[in-house]
């Protein structure tokens, strides 16, 4: 006969409330590894769990307020103020147990409705003028922090010690909190001010964002981090301030001055990256952006007036999976006692990430021309077409601009063009004036669509030349069924023409070389920017109201606000009083440098061509030389001279720009010659005996030499590189007699 299954071991807890609960409670029970096992609501002052003797007494047997919406954890019973039930030692047997709630635990459990809000957006347009753009689809996550009180509760006192220290050496010696730049408008406004005291600012900037380096060359500089006592005056300045209960001998009552200042020291955590490890959250939920980038959650809380602290971090889909696009560290940006239904907004600036809809228009009909490549702005151009720094440019130069390209193209004017002339002669003066020539390499944009499977991929629409050598002004949208327009590669998508330099026409025969290409094409060209209609006639922006900017920041313009102001008249291409376009000077040169150092020589010094040292009378002087060339100075360099393996001789050591007469040195200067050729006579007892060892100097010495010559040519995003590097060796001794005597280079 079959025996019948036997029956499911239970838990019988009856509950005695010392006060009545709001809400629905529930009891929870989990294993030894924090995974919940069981649940079971209170019902008329009981509850049962489906728990067997031995899960029993290895379970941990909460009671809190009911919380349906997730799977609840450990972390969430200490969030909820949970009641931990100690069982009886006599349940074998019986798996009863009578449970008694004191009512300081009840008064905790009242839970209130608070709505989340906020929204994604990533900002876009030329910097200084840039708008915030939806991010729609993204996956938000809200996050508790955990409060602050109950992490100091728990610190060893030695870490209860250091905390203080900090705080102090933060608020007497009055230490600024850095301006954050960057993707969200951050949650701290100011310090709440509970520190009130003559002298004591509390104010801070909004976006705290630490200099780590600098924290760290300060580190030492704080108050003690070991537990000792607090110097007297510190004492004496504190008193009668909230901060007193700081200076206290006993850690319990430094621990609670902490935890009465917290509002104020909150916000100081940002400042301390060795404290950051000890930030946690929970996740509250997930929820996804909308068409408009807005997102919402109806969280519960306490009702005990505490608003919760929130943290934020958000995922894009990015090639078929979920990517991080934004996390910044917790300390810096929590929203510290979170108000129920106020708009946090989170601003991502990860590039992958698309904003919903077309791009923004600049207001009005305007042009701003910004910069050559990323790292030269138009106010750093001089007249001349050297950057501020004196430097050419040459490679391939792409101005970038940004235009109102809706208003423009609704009032009919749908293209532009770049065209070039050349002005002089390699050497920048001698006029040779040519005819205009229109920059006709491709331009594109990439933009996005979704692809089979639902994954991304980015298609690219020709921007021009079109059959007429003109290119389209950007459309707001891209062609359907594209998303967005997308920046996969700067010096693509974000340049409005490619004047290649390194293919400029020469004159010269074919089969010349580069170097002479280079030197041939050399000189001041201008370029013009004109728009058009689609009938190819020239727009009159004068007539048409279009108004011309150039940025007023240098580049690279990074995250701060970059504003631009009127194009001066040296920038306006004009015919009579009407503004036709654009125009500037460029100063084109690909020429490479040239290094060679020269042979040591000089009077009283001889070659032993059998040992092959350079032999040295008393009193002798040796000259050392190079050449440091650029046809035309745009170069500078720098030549040093070391002494065994590591000793300097900065009597033979110079650095300059290129055709400059003379370099600096250590005891009179390097004089340049013919043809960029730089020498310097220095006493042969000097290069041995300056910045002696132990033993004193030298006798015989070996030295190695070194130049570097740096070409200054840019393409708007770094050095083209056209460097040049040598080295030599030589080696100074007392005459050798290498047969006879011992005297010599054998000692």
């Amino acid at each position: 006969m079959a025996k019948s299954p036997a029956p499911q071991a239970t838990l019988t807890l009856k509950i005695e409330l010392e006060k009545p609960a709001q809400g629905e409670l529930h009891a929870y029970a989990f294993d030894r590894n924090g995974r919940m096992i069981a649940r079971a609501p209170v019902r008329d002052g009981a509850t049962t769990l489906p728990l067997s003797e031995k899960q029993a007494r290895e379970s941990r047997v909460f009671l809190a307020p009911d919380n349906a919406d997730k799977q609840p954890t450990l972390r969430d019973m200490q969030r909820a103020h949970g009641y931990e039930i100690v069982l009886a030692d006599g349940l074998r047997g019986r798996l009863t147990d009578r449970v008694r709630v004191p009512g300081r635990i009840v008064d905790l459990w009242p839970f209130c409705f608070c709505p989340v809000r906020g929204r994604v957006v990533r900002p876009v347009g030329p910097a200084g003028h840039t708008q915030d753009r939806p991010v729609c689809g993204a996956r938000v996550h809200i996050c508790e922090v955990d409060r602050w009180p109950r992490i100091i509760a728990q610190l060893p006192d030695r870490d209860i010690l250091r905390l203080r220290d900090d705080l102090l050496h933060a608020v007497l010696r009055k230490i600024p909190v850095p301006p954050r730049p960057g993707p969200d408008p951050g949650p701290i406004a100011r310090i709440r001010s509970p520190l009130r005291f003559p002298g004591v600012e509390t104010a801070i900037h909004p976006q705290p964002q630490p200099n780590l380096a600098a924290l760290a060359r300060k580190s030492a500089d704080r108050v003690a981090l070991n537990p000792q006592p607090l110097p007297p005056g510190i004492a004496l300045q504190l008193q009668g301030t909230p901060l007193a209960g700081l200076t206290a001998s006993s850690v319990n009552q430094v621990r609670s001055a902490l935890t009465l200042n917290i509002d104020s020291l909150k916000y100081y955590l940002c400042l301390w990256p060795w404290w950051w490890w000890r930030f946690r959250c929970d996740e509250l939920a997930v929820v996804e952006t909308d068409a408009f980038g807005r997102f919402e959650k109806l969280l519960i809380f306490r009702c005990d007036g505490d608003h919760p602290d929130l943290y934020f971090w958000v995922e894009y889909p990015i090639g078929g999976s979920w990517e991080t696009v934004y996390r910044p560290p917790i300390a810096c940006w929590t929203h510290w006692n979170y108000v129920c239904g106020s708009e946090v907004t989170l601003r991502v600036d990860d590039p992958r990430v698309p904003a919903c809809g077309g791009d923004p228009d600049l207001p009005g009909l305007s042009v701003a021309v910004m910069s050559i490549g990323r790292g030269v702005s138009l106010s750093e151009i001089q007249n001349n077409g050297l950057s501020d720094d004196g430097a050419p440019f040459g490679g391939k130069i792409e101005p970038r601009v940004w235009m109102s390209r809706g208003n423009l193209i609704a009032a009919g004017v749908t293209h532009y063009r770049w065209s070039y002339r050349r002005l002089t002669g390699p050497d920048g003066a001698a006029p040779a004036v040519g005819a205009w020539t229109i920059v006709t390499r491709d331009v594109t944009r990439h933009y996005s669509v979704l692809g089979p499977g639902g994954l991304p991929a980015f298609p690219s629409d020709p921007m021009g030349p079109d059959g007429d050598n003109k290119f389209r002004i950007q459309p707001p949208d891209p062609p359907a069924p594209g998303l967005d327009w997308e920046t996969l590669d700067e010096r693509e998508d974000l340049a409005s023409a490619h004047f290649e330099t390194t293919l400029l026409p020469s004159g010269l025969p074919a089969g010349a070389s580069d170097a002479e290409k280079a030197a041939a094409t050399a000189g001041q060209y201008e370029l013009k920017l004109e728009l058009l209609r689609a009938d190819n006639s020239v727009v009159d922006w004068t007539a048409a109201g279009i108004a011309l900017a150039i940025a007023d920041e240098a580049a690279p313009f990074g995250a701060d606000e970059v504003d631009t102001v009127a194009a001066p008249a040296f920038n306006r291409l004009m015919s009579g009083a009407h503004l036709v376009g654009f125009r500037m000077i460029l100063r084109v040169d690909n020429n490479r440098c040239d290094a060679d150092i020269r042979p040591v020589s000089g009077a009283g010094l001889g070659v032993d061509a059998e040992c092959g040292f350079i032999e040295y009378q008393p009193g002798a002087v040796a000259t050392v030389s190079f050449l440091a060339r650029h046809p035309w100075g745009f170069a500078t360099f720098d030549y040093t001279t070391t002494r065994g393996t590591a000793t300097a001789v900065p009597q033979a050591d110079t650095g300059g720009i290129v055709g400059a007469a003379s370099a600096a040195s250590t005891d009179g200067n390097f004089s340049e010659g013919p043809d960029f050729v730089y020498s310097k006579p220095v006493p042969v007892n000097t290069l041995l005996t300056v910045n002696p060892g132990l033993g004193g100097g030298c006798a015989n010495a070996a030295f190695a030499e070194v130049l570097n010559v740096w070409g200054t040519a840019t393409d708007g995003y770094g050095s083209l590189g056209y460097n040049a590097h040598d080295a030599a060796a030589y080696a100074l001794a007392v005459p050798c007699d290498c047969h006879g005597n011992g005297n010599g280079h054998d000692h």
